[in-house]
């Protein structure tokens, strides 16, 4: 029982850390794109899947070139860590 126990609080710290993640994102993307206010049509999916691609493609950018990437920061050590013990 204790093993189950275990091992379900590691999935839940896993998964919540997955959804930090995602969060992150999302708040650097609001953050860098705050001011985008652009009425679109409803039909248009075309045109929203463009306009967000390329919100991220300069979010992106913005990244690469400032070189400030909380994402990059805190999981990349973690999973470079655990890369021999599991397959991401």
């Amino acid at each position: 029982m204790s093993n189950e126990i275990t091992e379900q609080m590691a999935f839940d710290q896993e998964l919540l850390s997955y959804c930090q993640m995602a969060e992150w994102g999302n708040g650097a993307l609001q953050g860098s794109f705050g001011w985008l206010q652009v009425p679109l049509e409803i039909g248009n999916a075309e045109q929203h899947g463009e306009l967000l691609e390329t919100c991220f493609c300069l979010h992106n950018i913005r990244t690469h070139l400032v070189g400030v990437n909380q994402i990059c920061n805190v999981y990349m050590p973690i999973w470079h860590s655990h890369a021999k013990e599991i397959e991401i």
